[in-house]
């Protein structure tokens, strides 16, 4: 049913490349005429970039000229009120010897002539700072305005580039016409494409279909059966326990055992199902902590206030030889003896604790760390 729609979609778009043909030759002459105008339109915007960045450049000389001329007419004002404080000075000594008639009626008059110029002077200056700091403040909103215009200018531009890079977008799609063509030629092979995923979509389900079968991970016996035929399974739910034909002893020394023992050092194991029989093997690893720091309820002894108890580590031995086993039954919960050779594998030397009236007692040819059942 797939492939006799993928025929049919096929003939469709055969149809669909002759529309294509027609259509793409109008499409492509409206395309190229629309570039043409965007990018006069272009033109014209950064035109009006240039001219808006002259006006903000003549602006900025107006407001540095403005500014200078300010400066200019705070100085003046302070010369001319220097020079009508030094007039208000004579005048008023003048005044003083005038009254003890010291100097003439002439004096005293051009002294207040002069004390009047001065003053009209100063208020002179004083009109053209204010002045002044007006055309600051024209000079300055005149730049305002020019950057305003400089900054449409430019969003203006962006627009108008914006608009262009859309008609080339425009024409490159109408310059796509033939390969729209070829691609309508193309789908209509699509059909084999159909075949092969529903061919796929087979195969999946045929995987899909052996996910239905679990898988243990090992060989061994199984114990404790927690699922039966027929039963709903979920997805990290527990079957059951398998136990493997590899063993090994888990031997639960004192802390205190094991200043001397190593990987790797000999073992004899006695179990106690087995009276008299010796096994033969090696320390394989030691656990980085104690039994209790990972059980469900670790001790927390922060306080100090405690009585100290010797902990266990868990040191795992592994056999020498599996023939070794042969006829005999280890299965996990048994108890078993270990005896570890701390002296072998030992590099250095310590020297043996003094004894409680200072002599130094001879040390052991042979010592031996033994697990506890």
């Amino acid at each position: 049913a797939a492939l006799h729609a993928a025929e049919a979609a096929g003939r469709t778009r055969k149809i669909d490349v002759d529309l294509t043909t027609i259509s793409s030759s109008a499409g492509l002459e409206e395309s190229k005429a629309s570039v043409v105008a965007a990018d006069a339109m272009v033109q014209n915007a950064e035109a009006l970039v240039d001219t808006a960045q002259s006006q903000k450049e003549e602006a900025v000389a107006q407001l540095a000229f403005a500014r200078a001329a300010l400066e200019q007419a705070v100085a003046e004002q302070g010369a001319e009120d220097a020079k009508y404080r030094q007039s208000a000075a004579d005048l008023k000594r003048y005044q003083e010897l005038a009254a003890s008639n010291t100097i003439s009626r002439q004096q005293l008059d051009q002294a207040v002539t002069a004390e009047r110029m001065a003053a009209a002077d100063l208020d002179a200056a004083r009109g053209k700072v204010a002045t002044q700091r007006s055309m600051v403040q024209r000079a300055q909103a005149a730049l305002k305005t020019a950057e305003d215009n400089v900054r449409q200018a430019r969003a203006q531009v962006a627009a108008r580039k914006g608009q262009l890079e859309q008609a080339k977008a425009r024409l490159a799609s109408a310059q796509s016409a033939p390969e729209q063509v070829a691609q309508s030629n193309s789908r209509a092979d699509a059909s084999q494409a159909d075949i092969e995923k529903a061919q796929a979509e087979t195969e999946q389900a045929s995987l899909n279909l052996s996910y239905t079968r679990v898988y243990a991970p090992i060989d061994g016996h199984v114990t404790q059966k927690n699922v039966e035929a027929g039963a709903f399974v979920q997805v990290g739910q527990s079957l059951m326990a398998i136990v493997s034909p590899q063993v090994w002893v888990t031997a639960n020394f004192k802390e205190t055992q094991l200043a001397r023992m190593r990987t790797g050092q000999p073992v004899t194991i006695s179990v106690d199902t087995y009276d008299g029989k010796i096994f033969h093997g090696r320390v394989d690893s030691i656990q980085r902590g104690t039994g209790s720091r990972f059980s469900l309820l670790p001790p927390e002894n922060a306080s100090g206030n405690f009585v100290k108890v010797v902990q266990r580590v868990p040191v795992k031995i592994v056999f020498d030889h599996a023939g070794e086993l042969t006829g005999y039954l280890l299965v996990p919960g048994m108890s078993a003896v270990p005896e570890v050779d701390v002296t072998a594998g030992v590099l250095t030397a310590r020297p043996a604790p003094a004894a409680r009236d200072g002599s130094v007692p001879e040390p052991d040819r042979r010592e031996m760390s033994r697990a506890a059942p």
